[in-house]
């Protein structure tokens, strides 16, 4: 009788290291399910088209007349984007005056979201630019600046929530400026990716902590 308890609990040992196993690969797939899963979805605003939706009107509401590389559509996708953040948004943007993407910064760090901007230092000493750092810098928002002589900080990517499943990388060769909202042709990428998120986080932070300076705006100038 004892030994065939012995017995029994001698092939007891490896069924439940078995299903340790087999729990642990379950959760290991999981997580790398998590971390694959890819949405994307690429806007082009094309040059040549007839004028649909003006993004530098507070008014416009693109809707189902409008053409397909609307400007005032991509506008408000990213709008959007920023508006539903709930944790954290870095940006890093070479050029940055359109004054209604900074609103929405503003309105995400009024609700508590962690906002992170690091713009060129070229781009920040006159203009929109400079005005709008200024705003969200004044605010209570971390503006940074980078680049220097022939080095410019030239990134465009914004990613929100990047640590989330829900996350978002926003990038391309758009600059959130007025003339990028409306008269160039550029490209704009919205990616969910969790690998590649991660990827855009550690360039992003290695920016901030080695290249980029705390932004103090010369007042007498603004």
């Amino acid at each position: 009788m004892t030994d065939e308890k012995e017995s029994n609990d001698f092939l007891l040992v490896p069924a439940l290291v078995g299903i340790v196993v087999l729990l642990l690969l379950k959760v290991f797939y999981d997580l790398y399910r998590k971390l694959t899963k890819s949405h994307h979805e690429v806007y082009f605003v094309m040059m040549g088209e007839p004028e649909c939706c003006n993004p530098n009107d507070r008014n416009m509401n693109p809707g189902n007349n409008c053409r397909k590389y609307c400007m005032g559509k991509l506008l408000l996708k990213i709008m959007n984007r920023i508006n539903g953040a709930k944790s954290s948004i870095c940006v890093a943007m070479y050029n940055f005056s359109n004054h209604r993407l900074a609103d929405c910064l503003l309105r995400a760090h009024r609700r508590g979201v962690k906002i992170r901007l690091v713009t060129d230092k070229s781009t920040c000493e006159s203009g929109e630019n400079k005005t709008q750092a200024k705003r969200l810098k004044d605010a209570g928002i971390s503006v940074r600046i980078s680049g220097e002589d022939d080095k410019l900080m030239h990134h465009k990517f914004c990613l929100i929530d990047g640590t989330s499943p829900k996350g978002v990388l926003i990038t391309g060769s758009l600059n959130w400026t007025y003339g990028g909202l409306s008269k160039n042709c550029e490209n704009v990428a919205f990616i969910s990716n969790g690998r590649v998120q991660q990827f855009y986080r550690e360039a992003f932070d290695h920016i901030w902590n080695k290249f980029s300076t705390p932004y103090y705006p010369r007042t007498s100038n603004v």
